[in-house]
């Protein structure tokens, strides 16, 4: 046997094992995703409101059957939206329930963020400058429809939550909506509104699953 043809057999081996190598990785960090529901509400001239503070309505849910490949839930929220008063519409995305109400409750992120004052595990999706108080000082005050010029129809909400859980798991997963009441009091018309909205839950397998970059 030549000494080009002996290169040639240690050479593939090696090849193959890099290559297997990589593979292996590559199956390891990510996965295939798969959309496990698909649901729609408000598109019948309704929609979902409340002026209740947090813990707020339950807007959403949805119980899945994990897949045994993966590890991480994606819940998504496409709608469109409003709210009166000046008030910020705040979401929340729980695993099993609200861990203010359920035991054995999460949120999907129990992080806050944004500079609307929404506390841990919620987020302002949606808020508007109330104008007419400051600026205008008691002029027009109906805004789109009614709710203060702070009112104004209509807006995008879109946003996406991930959340680790165990593969093959069964998870209740809700979107929970409140309103910040910054517009004064229960009662004083602190509504907050979505409607024609899109849901979406999907899985799929990552390394470390939902984890903070």
């Amino acid at each position: 046997m030549t000494a080009t043809s002996t290169r040639k057999w240690i050479v593939a081996p090696t090849v193959s094992l890099c290559l297997a190598f990589w593979m292996s990785l590559a199956a390891q960090a990510q996965g295939p995703i798969h959309r496990l529901s698909a649901q729609f509400k408000n598109f019948d001239v309704t929609e979902t409101t409340t002026p209740s503070a947090v813990p707020g309505i339950n807007a959403y849910t949805k119980t899945v059957l994990v897949p045994s490949t993966d590890n991480t839930l994606y819940i998504t929220i496409s709608a469109v939206g409003d709210t009166h008063k000046g008030n910020a519409g705040w979401f929340s995305c729980n695993l099993d329930g609200d861990p203010t109400l359920v035991p054995i409750g999460a949120y999907c992120n129990p992080g806050s963020g944004g500079h609307a004052g929404a506390p841990a595990g919620w987020l302002s999706l949606e808020k508007h400058f109330n104008y007419d108080f400051v600026t205008y000082n008691g002029g027009i005050t109906g805004g789109d429809g009614g709710g203060g010029n702070g009112d104004m129809h209509d807006n995008s909400i879109q946003y996406q939550w991930c959340v680790s859980v165990v593969p093959g798991s069964m998870h209740t997963v809700q979107i929970r909506l409140a309103s910040s009441l910054t517009g004064g009091g229960a009662g004083l018309n602190n509504n907050v509104f979505f409607e024609a909205a899109h849901f979406y839950v999907d899985s799929s397998s990552t390394r470390g699953g939902c984890s903070k970059f």
